[in-house]
């Protein structure tokens, strides 16, 4: 008798899955047994995993977005420091030539020649220049500056034969300021 019963377990275990638990599909009752794994059931995890990878990147794209705000922060905190610093030496530099300076005429002063010191200037490239020197070197720039309106104009005019009186500079800038509606 035993060998026959064993022969039916085997004959219901090839026809019905065995679910964990002892119970075969085969059987139908209710205690016991095993939700039967569906498609409705494979979505619903699928879509528990989608669900729970898209609440991960949005957490990192969050995460990078803090991450990116920070360093860009910290990139302008840099430059920042970066530009105190190249004021600062300059200002240092300034400061030492004024030092240098006041040396000299101190110096100047003690020898009773204060009278003959001249200031000492420099330009941007730190070439110490004497006060005569200093305007040199501003005439230089102002031949370098284009005409004003007011003399191309005149240039112009006169290229054309048209004659023009010339007035005084002071009336020119009045009647070249505009006009007020109670005068």
């Amino acid at each position: 008798m035993a060998g026959g019963g064993d022969a039916a377990v085997s004959v219901v275990s090839a026809t019905h899955p065995v679910i964990p638990g002892g119970m075969t599909g085969a059987s139908h009752g209710n205690q016991g047994r095993q939700p039967a794994v569906t498609m409705d059931m494979i979505l619903e995890d699928l879509q528990d995993f989608q669900h729970g990878v898209y609440s991960e990147q949005a957490d990192f794209s969050c995460r990078r977005a803090d991450l990116n705000g920070r360093l860009a922060r910290l990139l302008l905190e840099l430059q920042a420091e970066e530009q105190t610093g190249r004021d600062l030496a300059w200002r240092i530099q300034v400061l030492e030539q004024a030092i240098q300076r006041e040396r000299s005429q101190h110096d100047a002063l003690l020898r009773g020649d204060a009278c003959e010191e001249q200031s000492v200037y420099s330009i941007s490239d730190g070439t110490p220049l004497l006060e005569s020197q200093v305007s040199e070197v501003y005439a230089e720039r102002i031949g370098d500056r284009e005409a004003s309106c007011r003399e191309v104009l005149r240039d112009r005019l006169s290229s054309m034969g048209v004659d023009i009186k010339m007035q005084s500079a002071e009336r020119m800038d009045v009647l070249a300021s505009p006009r007020r509606d109670g005068e």
